[in-house]
């Protein structure tokens, strides 16, 4: 019985540990651009991604996340605006490349005065209030360009859990 359990608590583990290596992997972004076997959907993998983490070191009001995912996301932009493929030229893809790689220089040039940290103030005022505007149109525009790559094809968003309605009570006859 023991022995039965070990040998699943096993299996469960190497299989956790096979869906984080693969995970790691799941965009083809190197720091050099996108490998010749990139297509749109790793495209737009890559920048979701780049979306999310993004957004979240805003909310978090960190300075310095924000100014290392722009950085980032610099070489990510610049790499999709210079792409030749048939999929990075369409015009829908090439305009929300060439908007959201602007607005990212834009806001990389007012990050670079900005202190790095993570003070918050009254709601509003922490350090990135000075950028929500431009932060907030890149973030739209990044999802612009990820509907764009897939062809302007809803982004399948995950659906919260629906509550379960309750099971009816049967009648107790005598």
């Amino acid at each position: 019985m023991r022995m039965g359990f070990v040998k699943k608590l096993a299996v469960v583990v190497v299989g956790s540990m096979i869906a984080l290596a693969g995970g790691a992997s799941a965009d083809d972004w190197h720091g050099s651009g996108w490998t010749a076997t990139a297509d749109p959907e790793v495209a737009a993998k890559t920048v979701q991604r780049m979306h999310d983490q993004l957004k979240s070191a805003y909310e978090a009001g960190d300075v310095a996340g924000v100014k290392s995912n722009v950085r980032e996301l610099d070489g990510v932009l610049d790499a999709l605006v210079t792409r030749t493929d048939e999929w990075a030229t369409r015009t829908e893809t090439r305009d929300n490349s060439v908007k959201a790689n602007d607005l990212n220089t834009e806001l990389a040039g007012k990050l670079a005065t900005m202190p790095d940290g993570t003070a918050k103030g009254l709601p509003g005022l922490d350090l990135l209030s000075g950028v929500t505007a431009l932060l907030t149109s890149l973030l739209q525009t990044l999802l612009d360009l990820v509907t764009s790559l897939l062809g302007g094809l809803p982004v399948p968003v995950p659906l919260p859990p629906l509550p379960v309605p309750p099971l009816p009570v049967a009648p107790v006859t005598p």
